[in-house]
């Protein structure tokens, strides 16, 4: 593909642009210019590099990814000293043991990378850690006793099962399995796996990583449900009980709880949150972006394998997936590399189409975009009153700096709006991956003003203005923001023109390390750590709302807000 000139390539990716948009430097590889075109059509505010795995400040938490780019370039013997480094001052660090194993293996050291993984299940490496890969780096080790302790271990199941797409009647079980297999689930409220209630059947391949996704329909409203998986029609051992409940009728009366949040790079010291999030007992679970944080926009290949499994192979994170159901879409740390925007097109960059492949290869949504003409992670599903229209903000994001970009390109924009119209749900969440209000993001230019940044939507206000009057103009009412990205958790007012104004509830840090500042003028933020949202919706009796609460960690209510329904109308305006 064309390359521009130079000069034009110093103005887009070095210099600060003057006009009333041109407020950030874009960086970007050379097939992203098309001809004639001075912007790229993708690209990034930030460097298109590999930083976050070789910038020591930032490398610290990152520090398996960068061994795995090591191995991967054929640079074993340096993954061996880096790990050893590393061991030498975390010597509790699993995934150096882990990655150290690995390097030993590939420079043909069989019995030492032996040893070494034995070491690291000694220290509490889950055994799924071993089977699920990368394959090709484990195969030396496959006769060695520490990787037939792990094929005992895990049974056959890698990682799994991940509940999802759960409605009154119906759900979907997601697995990766060792080898690929036939994959049964039987659902019994009684135990009874010998007489199951209901029953569905899938197969796992290869050519998906090893995964399937089992529907089982058939079931009945409200109802918990006691659940055994089968491989190639042997049961599955399990240390504890897998059980779900399914959700009410749409018009039931009673609560529905939504926990929801975002940011959460692997971080063994703050896994626990997801048993926290399990113990709160919601009736479904949103993963708003950064959920992983890959940051390698190339072919998909070990490295994004391998940044995956560290976390489905938590224990405190199975058991949460294999009893509340999961809905995720990505940001863009997920999807790219940080602030990427991928495009107007449904495959290109050429890459793209595989990352999403990956992403529905490791997810268990109820739908992806439009695919196949217009794939995509936009989806929406509902539980009881309340109703989450999931938004795509990455894959068909354009360029700011063009005249009126658009963040969700025009088929997700159809989709939202004929979908906001349809609804009859009381309560209906618009889910962001990054923040709905310009002052959530403030950024400084490099002649020293304070601006909103281009990568939330106030880099994309006339689409949001759009959505915003289309609820006005059509009295759509009970609708409240949800957005993630920053590593931080606030409440927000979004005043429309018209219209009653837009509570938006912000919560992205999950698991990550450090935390960002806070920015403009919050109804209320919390900077102090991990935490998540939690809704408890409640559309029956005299006075229908909802509760928010903000949990930490340690399971504490830190903040809470309670949402009369009757506000989130325009009648209720003066």
């Amino acid at each position: 593909m064309k390359t521009p000139p130079l000069a034009v390539l110093l103005l887009v990716t070095t210099l600060p642009l003057s006009a009333a948009r041109d407020r950030s430097p874009q960086h970007a590889p050379p097939e992203a210019y098309l001809p004639g075109d001075p912007l790229p059509y993708f690209g990034s505010e930030n460097p298109w590099d590999q930083r976050w795995f070789f910038t020591p400040v930032l490398q610290e938490t990152r520090a398996g990814q960068r061994a795995q780019l090591l191995l991967l370039e054929g640079r074993a013997a340096e993954a061996e000293r880096f790990c050893r480094a590393r061991l030498a001052e975390f010597p509790l660090e699993l995934e150096s043991h882990f990655n150290l194993a690995v390097a030993l293996a590939a420079l043909g050291r069989t019995d030492e990378a032996g040893a070494a993984l034995a070491g690291a299940l000694d220290l509490g490496l889950p055994p799924s850690r071993v089977l699920a890969g990368p394959r090709a780096q484990l195969a030396p080790l496959r006769a060695t006793p520490a990787y037939r302790r792990a094929r005992e271990a895990c049974q056959g199941l890698v990682h799994g099962p991940l509940l999802g797409a759960v409605t009154p009647a119906a759900a979907r079980f997601w697995v990766r399995t060792e080898e690929e297999s036939a994959v049964e689930v039987r659902l019994s409220r009684t135990g009874d796996f010998a007489a199951p209630e209901a029953r569905g059947t899938a197969r796992t391949r290869a050519r998906d990583d090893y995964t399937a996704v089992v529907a089982v329909d058939g079931l009945a409203a409200r109802t918990p449900y006691l659940y055994q998986i089968y491989l190639d029609g042997r049961p599955v051992p399990r240390d504890e009980v897998w059980r779900f409940v399914t959700p009410p009728p749409e018009a039931a009366p009673g609560p529905v709880r939504v926990a929801f949040g975002g940011c959460a790079q692997y971080e063994p010291a703050r896994e626990r949150i997801w048993d926290t999030i399990r113990l709160r007992r919601p009736d479904a679970f949103l993963l708003m972006g950064d959920n992983v944080y890959v940051d390698l926009p190339r072919a998909i290949g070990p490295f994004h394998r391998y940044t995956y499994y560290q976390r489905q192979s938590r224990p405190e994170f199975r058991r949460l997936t294999a009893g509340v159901p999961v809905y995720a879409f990505w940001d863009d740390h997920d999807a790219g590399i940080d602030d990427v925007f991928l495009g107007p097109y449904p495959d290109r960059p050429a890459w793209k189409l595989e990352w999403f492949h990956h992403f529905r290869e490791n997810w268990n949504n109820p739908a992806y975009g439009g695919a196949p003409e217009h794939p995509g992670l936009w989806h929406r599903f509902r539980i009881g009153p309340v109703e989450c229209f999931m938004l795509d903000g990455r894959y068909y994001r354009e360029n700011f700096l063009k005249p009126n970009p658009s963040m969700l390109g025009p088929v997700q924009k159809a989709w939202l709006l004929q979908s906001l119209r349809e609804s009859t749900a009381p309560f209906k969440l618009l889910v962001s991956p990054v923040a709905w209000a310009d002052d959530a993001k403030i950024e400084q230019t490099s002649w020293g003003e304070a601006i909103p940044a281009q990568d939330i939507w106030s880099g994309y206000r006339a689409e949001r203005e759009e959505i915003f009057a289309f609820l006005a103009d059509h009295h759509i009412g009970g609708v409240l923001l949800l957005s993630s990205d920053r590593h931080r958790h606030d409440v927000r007012l979004n005043r429309r023109a018209r219209g009653y104004p837009l509570l938006e509830f912000e919560s992205g840090w999950l698991t990550n390390e450090t935390g960002t500042e806070g920015s403009g003028r919050p109804l209320f933020e919390y900077l102090d750590g991990p935490a998540f949202g939690f809704f408890t919706f409640d559309a029956s009796g005299p006075a229908p709302g909802a509760r928010f609460e903000l949990v930490n960690a340690d399971g504490e209510a830190v903040y809470r807000r309670d949402v009369p329904l009757a506000e989130l109308t325009d009648a209720a305006q003066p």
